[in-house]
C-alpha cells in the first residue's frame, strides 16, 4: 500500500563524524539512497505536537516507510537529509505510527538546510 502522493527523494544518512584539528565539525561518510515520501507543509496540529524549540524551526513534513534519523550525539552522527528536487531538508524530529495500525509509516518532520551550516 502506497503512501498519497508520494514520490521519490534522496535519503542522505551519515557515518560518525569527529572534530576536525581546526575545531569544526566534519560529518562522516554519506551514503544516499531514493526513498518514497510525500512531503507536505506542516498542520498547525502538528506543530503543536513538536517539542517547543522545533516549532519554529520546521518546514515540511514528510510520511514515509523508510526510516530517517535525527542527530545522535551520543552516536556523533549528524541527522540525516532529504532532498527533494533543488529543496535540501535535514531530520529534527521522527515519529513512528503504530505497525498495528493500516499503514505503518513514520512522520518525519524537516527543517530546511543551509548548506553552510547552521539555519537558512
Amino acid at each position: 500500500m502506497a503512501i498519497l502522493g508520494e514520490r521519490s527523494v534522496t535519503l542522505t544518512t551519515y557515518a560518525a563524524g569527529a572534530v576536525g584539528a581546526d575545531g569544526r565539525w566534519a560529518d562522516g561518510a554519506a551514503t544516499t539512497s531514493t526513498i518514497k515520501a510525500s512531503i507536505q507543509p506542516p498542520s498547525d496540529r502538528q506543530l503543536e505536537r513538536l517539542p517547543e524549540g522545533l516549532r519554529q524551526r520546521v518546514t515540511r513534513i514528510a510520511y514515509t516507510t523508510s526510516e530517517c534519523l535525527t542527530a545522535d550525539q551520543d552516536a556523533g552522527t549528524s541527522p540525516d537529509r532529504i532532498t527533494d528536487g533543488s529543496e535540501v531538508y535535514q531530520v529534527v524530529n521522527v515519529a513512528e505510527w503504530p505497525t498495528a495500525g493500516p499503514l505503518p509509516h513514520y512522520e518525519v518532520a524537516l527543517q530546511k538546510f543551509a548548506e553552510t551550516g547552521g539555519e537558512p
